[in-house]
């Protein structure tokens, strides 16, 4: 399968499935692991290059599995303590 074949097959697929955005990230993956350029990826999948940076990046750290983190919860409340 050429490099066409496969992102033409890639975007029929999410065509299939619009809204779900866990197969837009696992298409993303399946893409750069097949050496695809970020800037067609993102074509394919209307993602930013930075959104498709990010997701390499996670999924290369080993944070792609785990939950998003609060951010900002505590340093909200230690700002109201202080009176800031």
């Amino acid at each position: 399968m050429n490099t066409k074949e496969m992102i033409d097959l890639v975007r029929e697929f999410l065509e299939s499935y619009p809204s779900s955005r866990l197969i837009r990230w696992v298409a993303v993956l399946f893409l750069l692991f097949c050496g695809i350029p970020q800037k067609t990826i993102a074509a394919v999948t209307d993602y930013t290059d930075g959104q498709i940076r990010n997701i390499r990046d996670r999924f290369e750290n080993g944070d792609f599995l785990r939950e998003g983190k609060k951010r900002g919860r505590k340093k909200k409340i230690k700002k109201r303590m202080l009176g800031g």
